[in-house]
């Protein structure tokens, strides 16, 4: 070979040498960014994990404390029967504050967007939000349920008690801090003739729901089981009056 094929050769393998070089290169990074990628979806899955683990070792343990302190209640009743009467407003103050499962008669309501008219691609925007159920409507039955004197209120298992709070986060709808999804089954105990009368009434805000097709059904119900408030009760600023 004279010293110009030389040179040819080596310039092809040098360009070859490079290629080579620059495709190993690529392909470790494209590795490395799988292996970041999963190493973080590993990571994220694990948070969740271990939060759902302590979550529910926390709320074990308050089940455990719960029980055992019913479990001395019932044995400091039995052994001092002046007790008996205090044992049974504290069970009324518990009810009350809905801390206990309760069952009774009452009514169910059950509340829906209506999906025929927000699927309807000829209705504008402005028009589809009033078919859609919004957080002020459910604020709007609880009120009326308890005007009507409701004893005790559910929506969709979430118990309200004074402290709940039914808000409106982006699209979805927490009650208790828990989202909740539609539709919305609202469970009410008390007497149901008032509590039936209170939320059909002419004029009443069911009937406004009504009018656009968010009302499935409004009915009348025994043995209407609700559960307890899951929350804890915090009191910063309220204090006792001392004597």
């Amino acid at each position: 070979m004279n010293k110009k094929e030389i040179a040819i050769v080596l310039a092809a393998m040098c360009a070859l040498l490079v290629f080579a070089i620059f495709m190993q290169i690529k392909t470790i990074k494209d590795t490395t960014t799988v292996i970041s990628q999963t190493m973080e979806d590993n990571e994220l899955r694990d948070e969740v994990l271990r939060a759902k683990e302590q979550y529910e070792s926390l709320y074990n343990d308050y089940e455990n404390q719960a029980k055992e302190i019913e479990e001395i209640r019932k044995t400091v009743a039995e052994r001092d029967s002046s007790l008996s009467e205090k044992e049974a407003q504290l069970n009324e103050n518990n009810k009350l504050l809905g801390a206990t499962d309760v069952t009774g008669d009452g009514v169910v309501i059950v509340l829906a967007d209506n999906n025929g008219i927000v699927n309807d691609s000829t209705v504008v925007a402005t028009d589809v939000s009033e078919y859609v159920l919004h957080y002020i409507d459910l604020i709007q039955v609880v009120n009326a349920l308890k005007n009507a004197g409701a004893e005790a209120i559910s929506i969709n298992d979430q118990r309200i008690v004074s402290t709940t709070a039914i808000v409106c986060i982006g699209n979805v709808i927490s009650i208790n801090g828990e989202k909740v999804a539609n539709p919305f089954e609202i469970k009410a105990i008390g007497d149901q003739e008032k509590l039936y009368g209170g939320v059909t009434m002419l004029g009443g805000y069911v009937g406004i729901l009504e009018k656009y097709g968010l009302v499935k059904s409004v009915e009348k119900q025994e043995n209407i089981q609700i559960p307890k408030y899951m929350g804890t009760y915090t009191m910063e600023y309220m204090k006792e009056v001392e004597e």
